[in-house]
């Protein structure tokens, strides 16, 4: 039989905390409990996780978007047999400002079995020296900052969440949920994490180092005058052999300043943007087309269901096989 008791997962919570960072993880924690009912009937006797809200007061903490969260304990009363705390952003300087609250996150996380970060969130564990020599991550508009701050802190730029250790940190709002689905597979299993995943109508559990941004999102960000035609150029040619020289040649550059370019503009190289331009396509195949999965590699330009079965893995931690079953 599987764990019985709860894992008790603390949320710590400040003036301006972003309210889905709290908010969202609890319901997917919570909905690992319908998830183990509906799967593994009788192997849970209570839910697999309680959630428990901790901040300076028992007074409403307003959260940034204006909505009210109350607290179930404060930072002094707050029980220390937690599980997981979990560290939510939003206007961070509210937290790093308070000694308190940045007192009761050392004095958890060397009581915890793991410690969560969430977007802005990293910043609270960075001051409080938890991420001295650790690979991290956050939202990728505090990235710089975060690798200015805090130089002892290797800082993965354009990783959904990062694992080091038994600290996680990750992106933003929705990297938070799929962080908490990678915590639920983590301790109960793959077939709870996609089941909550799906039933809170999450387009993909994606893993840790999928890319934060979409390249379709990336493409439209950019405005140097020329990669920007490049990129248009690419995500209507995805189903074409795409070289890097034949980027070069369409841009009017070399390689060097291209690959360059990229990594200044995109914060990647030519090859990785094309290969999840093209791991995009295939996704969005695979949910809207009847079309059989050797088409859709020839479409979406892998050349081979196999080649594209690997890089569909390796981005999404699922066959396509697999992703066609849950998301149709």
């Amino acid at each position: 039989m599987a764990r019985q008791d709860p894992r008790l997962v603390t949320l710590v919570a400040f003036p301006g905390v972003q309210v889905l960072n709290v908010a969202g993880p609890m319901e997917m924690l919570r909905g690992a409990w319908s998830a183990v009912r509906s799967l593994r009937p009788g192997s849970f006797s209570e839910p697999p996780y309680a959630t428990r809200v901790v901040a300076a007061s028992l007074d409403p903490v307003t959260s940034s978007c204006g909505l009210a969260i109350v607290a179930d304990a404060t930072f002094a009363s707050a029980a220390s047999d937690m599980d997981t705390l979990v560290v939510a952003g939003g206007e961070v300087e509210n937290a790093l400002a308070d000694p308190a609250l940045m007192e009761f996150v050392r004095s958890a996380a060397a009581r915890a079995r793991r410690v969560v970060a969430l977007g802005a969130g990293t910043f609270v564990l960075a001051k409080a020296g938890l991420l001295d020599g650790k690979r991290a991550t956050t939202h990728w508009r505090h990235r710089d900052t975060l690798a200015t701050d805090y130089p002892a802190i290797h800082v993965e730029r354009d990783l959904v969440f990062v694992k080091d250790g038994n600290v996680y940190t990750c992106a933003g709002i929705a990297a938070a949920m799929d962080l908490a689905a990678a915590l639920i597979e983590e301790d109960i299993g793959r077939d709870v994490a996609v089941a909550v995943a799906r039933d809170k109508v999450m387009w993909m559990k994606r893993p840790g180092d999928e890319p934060q941004v979409s390249a379709q999102l990336a493409a439209q960000s950019v405005s140097h005058p020329q990669l920007a035609p490049l990129l248009e150029w690419l995500l209507r040619s995805t189903g074409e052999e795409i070289s890097v020289q034949r980027m070069a040649e369409r841009a009017a550059m070399s390689e060097r300043t291209l690959t360059r370019l990229f990594q200044k503009e995109l914060g990647t190289s030519p090859a990785k943007f094309v290969e999840h331009a093209r791991v995009e396509m295939a996704r969005r195949l695979l949910e809207e087309s009847n079309l059989r999965l050797d088409a859709i590699a020839r479409r979406c330009g892998f050349g081979s269901e196999d080649h594209m079965r690997r890089t569909f893995y390796r981005t999404f931690g699922m066959s396509p096989r697999e992703y066609q079953g849950t998301n149709k």
